[in-house]
């Protein structure tokens, strides 16, 4: 999530507490993502059901990369319906607490072929939704030229550093750059999967990309 999104969802979320908003993340030019307020139709304040017209009007924008409802009661947790409607759309889906400005992520999409968006489908949500439980982080378009926030959240994670790498574990790379500014999963084979700005994520060699690469990491078991 970006500072920038955050914003708007939370400012949407307050405007209509104590009702639940709700909205979708749609794919914006840049390898950006903007956030579509949408109409909560459901009859009850603590549900949600986005107005069918509002999901058509915003998927003629650009591609849903996600959906976003609040939780006023201030609990985190999805409710059992809030899972099985997100395993049947098979996208993520976000929860915000108005009142905390708490956040989290649950749910992925596809491993390969997801579209580029800072904060909501780029390298570091591929790690995450291949991993299973990584802490999420703030992050916005050239976050290493104001933080280390590969290499400074790495142990807060649960990783460490090694020398030869191994199925799951973590590859950060300097692209352009001497801080890490990209991470992948290391496959085996020499394969990663990856995410990089203006492509769809793969699984591909890790090939010249090796040039650029800075830490292995491994999770702690």
């Amino acid at each position: 999530m970006t500072p920038a999104l955050l914003g708007a969802i939370l400012a949407h979320a307050r405007a209509e507490t104590p009702r639940e908003c709700c909205g979708l993340l749609i794919a914006a030019p840049g390898s950006l993502a903007s956030y579509v307020p949408c109409r909560n139709i459901a009859e009850g304040e603590d549900e949600f059901r986005i107005h069918p017209e509002d999901w058509v009007n915003a998927e003629d924008t650009g591609r849903v990369l996600g959906v976003v409802h609040s939780h006023p009661s201030g609990n985190l947790t999805p409710s059992e319906c809030d899972k099985a409607n997100q395993r049947t759309m098979g996208i993520p889906w976000w929860i915000v607490v108005p009142e905390t400005s708490e956040w989290a992520r649950f749910g992925s999409s596809l491993a390969e072929g997801r579209t580029f968006a800072w904060g909501v489908e780029d390298c570091l949500s591929l790690v995450r939704d291949r991993l299973q439980g990584l802490p999420d982080f703030l992050r916005s378009p050239g976050f290493w030229k104001e933080r280390d926030l590969f290499t400074d959240c790495a142990p807060l994670a649960g990783f460490y550093p090694v020398g030869e790498p191994e199925p799951g574990d973590v590859m950060l790379f300097g692209i352009k750059s001497e801080i890490p500014n990209h991470c992948a999963v290391y496959c085996g084979s020499g394969e990663i999967l990856h995410h990089l700005p203006g492509r769809l994520s793969v699984q591909e060699p890790i090939g010249a990309w090796v040039q650029s690469l800075k830490t292995i990491l491994r999770r702690a078991a």
